[in-house]
Protein backbone atom coordinates (compact mmCIF):
# COMPACT_ATOMS: atom_id res chain seq x y z
CA UNK A 1 0.00 0.00 0.00
CA UNK A 2 2.75 2.51 1.16
CA UNK A 3 4.54 1.71 -2.70
CA UNK A 4 0.99 2.56 -4.32
CA UNK A 5 0.40 5.82 -2.57
CA UNK A 6 4.00 7.05 -3.38
CA UNK A 7 3.73 5.73 -6.67
CA UNK A 8 0.10 8.07 -6.77
CA UNK A 9 2.05 10.88 -5.61
CA UNK A 10 4.56 10.94 -7.78
CA UNK A 11 2.54 10.68 -10.83
CA UNK A 12 0.84 13.73 -9.20
CA UNK A 13 3.95 15.70 -8.41
CA UNK A 14 5.28 14.58 -12.31
CA UNK A 15 3.55 17.16 -14.13
CA UNK A 16 4.68 19.99 -11.80
CA UNK A 17 8.03 18.97 -11.78
CA UNK A 18 8.01 19.35 -15.39
CA UNK A 19 6.73 22.24 -15.25
CA UNK A 20 9.13 23.90 -12.69
CA UNK A 21 12.14 22.39 -14.32
CA UNK A 22 11.04 23.75 -17.88
CA UNK A 23 10.62 27.39 -16.36
CA UNK A 24 13.62 26.94 -14.14
CA UNK A 25 15.76 26.45 -17.38
CA UNK A 26 14.09 29.48 -19.34
CA UNK A 27 15.05 31.62 -16.00
CA UNK A 28 18.88 30.21 -16.10
CA UNK A 29 19.62 30.89 -19.79
CA UNK A 30 19.72 35.10 -19.45
CA UNK A 31 22.13 33.63 -16.37
CA UNK A 32 24.27 31.36 -18.54
CA UNK A 33 24.47 33.79 -21.56
CA UNK A 34 25.18 36.90 -18.64
CA UNK A 35 28.12 34.07 -17.55
CA UNK A 36 29.76 33.43 -20.92
CA UNK A 37 30.00 36.80 -22.45
CA UNK A 38 31.23 38.48 -19.26
CA UNK A 39 33.62 35.63 -19.66
CA UNK A 40 34.82 36.14 -23.02
CA UNK A 41 34.60 39.52 -22.56
CA UNK A 42 37.07 39.49 -19.17
CA UNK A 43 39.10 36.82 -21.21
CA UNK A 44 39.72 39.14 -24.09
CA UNK A 45 40.69 42.33 -22.21
CA UNK A 46 43.04 40.07 -19.63
CA UNK A 47 46.70 40.77 -18.96
CA UNK A 48 48.93 39.58 -21.69
CA UNK A 49 50.98 36.42 -21.25
CA UNK A 50 53.38 34.26 -22.66
CA UNK A 51 50.73 32.28 -25.06
CA UNK A 52 48.44 34.83 -25.16
CA UNK A 53 49.50 38.64 -26.33
CA UNK A 54 48.03 41.53 -27.65
CA UNK A 55 50.58 41.30 -30.96
CA UNK A 56 50.25 39.79 -33.83
CA UNK A 57 47.01 37.32 -34.72
CA UNK A 58 46.23 37.22 -30.60
CA UNK A 59 45.32 41.22 -31.18
CA UNK A 60 42.71 40.41 -34.09
CA UNK A 61 41.38 37.21 -31.58
CA UNK A 62 40.96 39.81 -28.78
CA UNK A 63 39.17 42.52 -30.36
CA UNK A 64 36.88 39.59 -31.75
CA UNK A 65 36.04 37.76 -29.21
CA UNK A 66 36.09 41.19 -27.13
CA UNK A 67 33.19 42.28 -29.63
CA UNK A 68 31.42 39.19 -29.41
CA UNK A 69 31.22 39.47 -25.76
CA UNK A 70 29.94 42.79 -25.59
CA UNK A 71 27.45 42.11 -27.79
CA UNK A 72 26.33 38.93 -26.36
CA UNK A 73 26.18 41.01 -22.98
CA UNK A 74 24.13 43.64 -24.56
CA UNK A 75 21.85 41.09 -26.62
CA UNK A 76 20.90 39.82 -22.89
CA UNK A 77 20.52 43.26 -21.53
CA UNK A 78 18.06 44.11 -24.43
CA UNK A 79 15.82 41.22 -23.82
CA UNK A 80 15.57 42.51 -19.88
CA UNK A 81 14.66 45.52 -20.68
CA UNK A 82 11.92 44.68 -23.22
CA UNK A 83 10.44 42.10 -20.80
CA UNK A 84 10.51 45.21 -18.15
CA UNK A 85 9.65 48.13 -20.18
CA UNK A 86 7.35 46.30 -23.46
CA UNK A 87 7.37 48.86 -26.30
CA UNK A 88 3.70 49.99 -24.97
CA UNK A 89 5.32 51.13 -21.84
CA UNK A 90 8.65 52.48 -23.03
CA UNK A 91 6.80 55.31 -24.64
CA UNK A 92 5.68 56.37 -21.38
CA UNK A 93 8.54 55.76 -19.36
CA UNK A 94 10.96 58.27 -17.98
CA UNK A 95 13.57 59.90 -20.09
CA UNK A 96 16.54 58.60 -18.01
CA UNK A 97 14.90 55.27 -19.15
CA UNK A 98 14.37 55.67 -22.90
CA UNK A 99 17.72 57.23 -23.03
CA UNK A 100 19.23 54.27 -21.16
CA UNK A 101 17.52 51.90 -23.97
CA UNK A 102 18.52 53.63 -26.64
CA UNK A 103 21.89 53.53 -25.33
CA UNK A 104 21.88 50.09 -24.98
CA UNK A 105 20.14 49.59 -28.58
CA UNK A 106 22.98 51.43 -30.02
CA UNK A 107 26.11 49.76 -28.24
CA UNK A 108 24.70 46.44 -29.14
CA UNK A 109 24.35 47.74 -33.08
CA UNK A 110 27.98 48.63 -33.05
CA UNK A 111 29.41 45.47 -31.09
CA UNK A 112 27.10 43.43 -33.56
CA UNK A 113 29.00 45.30 -36.94
CA UNK A 114 32.28 44.98 -35.10
CA UNK A 115 31.41 40.88 -34.79
CA UNK A 116 30.37 40.63 -38.37
CA UNK A 117 33.39 42.47 -39.97
CA UNK A 118 35.32 39.95 -37.22
CA UNK A 119 33.79 36.91 -38.60
CA UNK A 120 33.88 38.50 -42.62
CA UNK A 121 37.38 38.89 -42.00
CA UNK A 122 37.89 35.12 -40.16
CA UNK A 123 35.91 33.38 -42.85
CA UNK A 124 38.45 34.99 -45.74
CA UNK A 125 41.48 34.32 -43.45
CA UNK A 126 40.22 30.80 -43.51
CA UNK A 127 39.97 30.23 -47.10
CA UNK A 128 43.28 31.56 -47.85
CA UNK A 129 44.76 29.49 -46.03
CA UNK A 130 43.18 26.36 -46.91
CA UNK A 131 43.60 27.60 -50.54
CA UNK A 132 47.36 28.11 -49.89
CA UNK A 133 47.56 25.10 -47.32
CA UNK A 134 46.29 22.74 -50.57
CA UNK A 135 47.67 24.65 -53.58
CA UNK A 136 51.14 25.90 -51.85
CA UNK A 137 51.52 28.82 -54.68
CA UNK A 138 54.84 30.21 -54.70
CA UNK A 139 53.52 33.88 -55.72
CA UNK A 140 51.71 34.82 -52.59
CA UNK A 141 47.58 33.09 -51.45
CA UNK A 142 44.61 33.04 -53.59
CA UNK A 143 42.47 36.01 -52.23
CA UNK A 144 46.26 38.10 -51.23
CA UNK A 145 45.23 38.77 -47.37
CA UNK A 146 47.48 36.56 -45.12
CA UNK A 147 50.47 38.70 -46.39
CA UNK A 148 48.59 42.25 -45.30
CA UNK A 149 47.18 41.38 -42.29
CA UNK A 150 50.18 39.36 -40.88
CA UNK A 151 52.25 42.86 -41.48
CA UNK A 152 49.44 44.87 -40.16
CA UNK A 153 49.33 43.36 -37.49
CA UNK A 154 52.97 42.68 -36.83
CA UNK A 155 52.82 38.51 -36.95
CA UNK A 156 55.55 36.74 -37.12
CA UNK A 157 53.38 33.90 -39.03
CA UNK A 158 51.29 33.87 -41.77
CA UNK A 159 49.26 31.00 -40.49
CA UNK A 160 46.73 32.58 -37.97
CA UNK A 161 44.95 29.07 -37.36
CA UNK A 162 48.09 27.63 -35.98
CA UNK A 163 47.37 28.65 -32.11
CA UNK A 164 44.48 27.07 -31.11
CA UNK A 165 42.87 30.27 -28.98
CA UNK A 166 42.71 31.78 -32.67
CA UNK A 167 39.56 29.18 -32.99
CA UNK A 168 38.23 30.29 -29.52
CA UNK A 169 36.40 33.24 -32.05
CA UNK A 170 34.33 30.99 -34.16
CA UNK A 171 33.34 28.26 -31.68
CA UNK A 172 32.07 31.58 -28.97
CA UNK A 173 30.21 32.54 -32.07
CA UNK A 174 28.31 29.77 -32.83
CA UNK A 175 27.60 29.44 -29.20
CA UNK A 176 26.13 33.15 -29.12
CA UNK A 177 24.11 32.61 -32.59
CA UNK A 178 22.70 29.49 -30.81
CA UNK A 179 21.92 30.83 -27.16
CA UNK A 180 20.15 33.94 -29.34
CA UNK A 181 18.35 31.34 -31.83
CA UNK A 182 17.06 29.87 -28.17
CA UNK A 183 15.76 32.82 -26.53
CA UNK A 184 13.94 33.58 -29.32
CA UNK A 185 11.99 30.33 -29.38
CA UNK A 186 11.60 30.21 -25.72
CA UNK A 187 9.86 33.71 -25.82
CA UNK A 188 6.73 32.61 -27.47
CA UNK A 189 4.62 31.36 -24.84
CA UNK A 190 3.22 28.43 -27.05
CA UNK A 191 6.56 26.87 -27.03
CA UNK A 192 7.03 26.86 -23.42
CA UNK A 193 2.94 25.43 -23.11
CA UNK A 194 3.61 22.66 -25.63
CA UNK A 195 6.83 21.91 -23.08
CA UNK A 196 5.40 20.93 -20.34
CA UNK A 197 2.60 18.88 -21.97
CA UNK A 198 -0.44 21.12 -23.43
CA UNK A 199 -1.49 20.09 -27.14
CA UNK A 200 -1.63 22.47 -29.82
CA UNK A 201 -5.00 23.47 -29.44
CA UNK A 202 -4.93 24.09 -25.68
CA UNK A 203 -1.69 26.02 -25.73
CA UNK A 204 -3.22 28.18 -28.11
CA UNK A 205 -6.33 28.90 -25.39
CA UNK A 206 -4.60 29.25 -22.91
CA UNK A 207 -2.51 31.69 -24.86
CA UNK A 208 -5.67 33.71 -26.07
CA UNK A 209 -6.29 33.57 -22.27
CA UNK A 210 -3.39 35.28 -21.26
CA UNK A 211 -3.58 37.73 -23.66
CA UNK A 212 -7.32 38.90 -21.83
CA UNK A 213 -9.48 37.03 -25.41
CA UNK A 214 -12.13 35.48 -24.02
CA UNK A 215 -12.75 31.44 -25.60
CA UNK A 216 -14.88 28.97 -25.50
CA UNK A 217 -13.06 26.99 -23.09
CA UNK A 218 -14.95 23.49 -22.42
CA UNK A 219 -16.88 22.04 -25.54
CA UNK A 220 -18.11 19.50 -23.46
CA UNK A 221 -20.54 19.90 -20.74
CA UNK A 222 -19.11 17.24 -18.54
CA UNK A 223 -14.87 18.12 -17.85
CA UNK A 224 -13.30 21.48 -18.61
CA UNK A 225 -9.32 20.40 -20.10
CA UNK A 226 -8.24 23.77 -19.70
CA UNK A 227 -9.20 23.87 -16.20
CA UNK A 228 -7.42 20.78 -15.21
CA UNK A 229 -4.77 20.99 -17.40
CA UNK A 230 -3.78 24.14 -15.21
CA UNK A 231 -4.59 22.32 -11.68
CA UNK A 232 -2.10 19.73 -12.63
CA UNK A 233 0.70 21.76 -13.73
CA UNK A 234 1.00 24.18 -11.59
CA UNK A 235 4.07 24.06 -9.53
CA UNK A 236 3.59 25.00 -5.89
CA UNK A 237 3.45 29.01 -4.68
CA UNK A 238 7.09 28.71 -2.98
CA UNK A 239 8.80 27.20 -6.26
CA UNK A 240 7.04 30.11 -8.27
CA UNK A 241 7.84 32.63 -6.53
CA UNK A 242 11.23 31.55 -6.22
CA UNK A 243 11.66 31.31 -10.25
CA UNK A 244 10.53 34.09 -10.85
CA UNK A 245 12.77 36.26 -8.76
CA UNK A 246 15.87 34.16 -10.54
CA UNK A 247 13.96 35.37 -13.49
CA UNK A 248 14.02 39.00 -12.85
CA UNK A 249 17.27 39.04 -11.31
CA UNK A 250 19.34 36.99 -14.35
CA UNK A 251 21.46 39.38 -14.97
CA UNK A 252 23.28 40.34 -11.57
CA UNK A 253 23.28 36.63 -10.60
CA UNK A 254 25.09 36.24 -13.53
CA UNK A 255 27.77 39.21 -12.63
CA UNK A 256 27.78 38.04 -9.43
CA UNK A 257 29.00 34.48 -10.13
CA UNK A 258 31.79 35.80 -12.62
CA UNK A 259 33.23 39.12 -11.08
CA UNK A 260 32.85 37.13 -7.31
CA UNK A 261 35.33 34.41 -6.87
CA UNK A 262 38.05 36.72 -8.26
CA UNK A 263 37.38 39.69 -5.72
CA UNK A 264 37.11 36.98 -2.88
CA UNK A 265 40.34 35.69 -3.87
CA UNK A 266 42.11 38.60 -4.01
CA UNK A 267 40.39 40.09 -0.96
CA UNK A 268 40.82 37.51 1.26
CA UNK A 269 38.27 35.13 3.97
CA UNK A 270 36.96 38.60 5.48
CA UNK A 271 35.42 39.63 2.01
CA UNK A 272 34.23 36.16 1.15
CA UNK A 273 31.70 36.30 4.64
CA UNK A 274 30.52 40.14 3.56
CA UNK A 275 29.92 38.63 -0.12
CA UNK A 276 27.84 35.61 1.34
CA UNK A 277 26.12 38.33 4.08
CA UNK A 278 25.60 40.70 0.96
CA UNK A 279 24.14 37.72 -1.76
CA UNK A 280 21.92 35.84 1.21
CA UNK A 281 20.01 39.36 1.58
CA UNK A 282 19.90 40.32 -1.59
CA UNK A 283 18.46 36.78 -2.52
CA UNK A 284 15.74 36.88 0.65
CA UNK A 285 14.82 40.62 -0.74
CA UNK A 286 14.45 39.41 -4.43
CA UNK A 287 12.14 36.44 -3.32
CA UNK A 288 10.41 38.14 -0.67
CA UNK A 289 9.68 41.22 -3.08
CA UNK A 290 8.22 38.98 -5.92
CA UNK A 291 6.28 37.34 -2.90
CA UNK A 292 4.84 40.47 -1.76
CA UNK A 293 3.93 41.82 -5.49
CA UNK A 294 1.65 38.63 -6.07
CA UNK A 295 0.48 37.85 -2.84
CA UNK A 296 -2.73 37.75 -4.44
CA UNK A 297 -2.59 35.03 -7.36
CA UNK A 298 -0.97 32.61 -5.30
CA UNK A 299 -3.72 30.51 -4.61
CA UNK A 300 -4.97 30.33 -7.78
CA UNK A 301 -3.47 27.79 -9.80
CA UNK A 302 -4.25 29.59 -13.40
CA UNK A 303 -2.36 32.01 -12.04
CA UNK A 304 0.49 30.87 -10.69
CA UNK A 305 0.89 29.67 -14.24
CA UNK A 306 0.37 32.76 -15.65
CA UNK A 307 3.63 34.41 -13.27
CA UNK A 308 5.63 31.70 -14.53
CA UNK A 309 5.01 32.28 -18.77
CA UNK A 310 6.94 35.40 -19.55
CA UNK A 311 5.27 38.09 -20.52
CA UNK A 312 2.46 40.79 -18.40
CA UNK A 313 -0.34 39.52 -17.64
CA UNK A 314 -3.44 41.88 -17.48
CA UNK A 315 -6.02 42.77 -14.80
CA UNK A 316 -8.78 41.44 -17.76
CA UNK A 317 -6.73 38.14 -18.14
CA UNK A 318 -6.55 37.53 -14.86
CA UNK A 319 -10.11 37.05 -14.26
CA UNK A 320 -10.70 34.91 -17.52
CA UNK A 321 -8.15 32.95 -15.82
CA UNK A 322 -9.84 32.59 -12.06
CA UNK A 323 -13.50 32.32 -14.34
CA UNK A 324 -12.21 29.34 -16.02
CA UNK A 325 -11.40 27.97 -12.66
CA UNK A 326 -14.76 29.02 -11.46
CA UNK A 327 -16.69 27.30 -14.03
CA UNK A 328 -14.55 24.13 -13.52
CA UNK A 329 -15.71 24.14 -9.88
CA UNK A 330 -18.98 24.83 -10.38
CA UNK A 331 -19.43 22.37 -12.90
CA UNK A 332 -17.70 19.61 -11.09
CA UNK A 333 -20.36 20.51 -7.60
CA UNK A 334 -23.33 20.30 -10.13
CA UNK A 335 -22.13 17.15 -11.34
CA UNK A 336 -21.27 15.62 -7.93
CA UNK A 337 -24.76 17.09 -7.18
CA UNK A 338 -26.72 15.28 -10.18
CA UNK A 339 -24.86 11.91 -9.15
CA UNK A 340 -26.20 11.88 -5.78
CA UNK A 341 -30.22 12.53 -6.84
CA UNK A 342 -29.38 9.93 -9.69
CA UNK A 343 -27.84 7.31 -7.12
CA UNK A 344 -31.55 8.70 -4.76
CA UNK A 345 -33.81 8.33 -7.36
CA UNK A 346 -32.44 4.49 -8.01
CA UNK A 347 -32.70 3.59 -4.58
CA UNK A 348 -36.22 5.14 -4.71
CA UNK A 349 -37.16 3.43 -7.49
CA UNK A 350 -36.00 -0.11 -6.57
CA UNK A 351 -37.63 -0.23 -3.41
Amino acid sequence: MDEERMQEKIEEAWPQLVTAFVFLLHGLLPVFSTMSSLSVVLGALGPATESYSWQGWDFLNRMACGSLGLYSLFSVTVHQLQRDFPEDELLTAGVAVRAFVRGVLLFRAAARACCFLAAWLYLLLMVDSVTDWVWRLEQGTVLGILGPMAWLLNAKSLNPFANEKSMFFCMNLISVVSQQRLVEVLARREVLLRLIGAERVMASTICLLLKGVSVACAPSKSANPIAEFLVRVAPPPACCVAIVALRDHAMPLGIAVVIAPQLTARLGSTSCLVAGLLGGAYAAHANLSVWYAYRGDLDSAALRLAMLVPGGVSSQAKGLLRGVLAGAHRRAVQMMAMGILQRAFRWLTQR
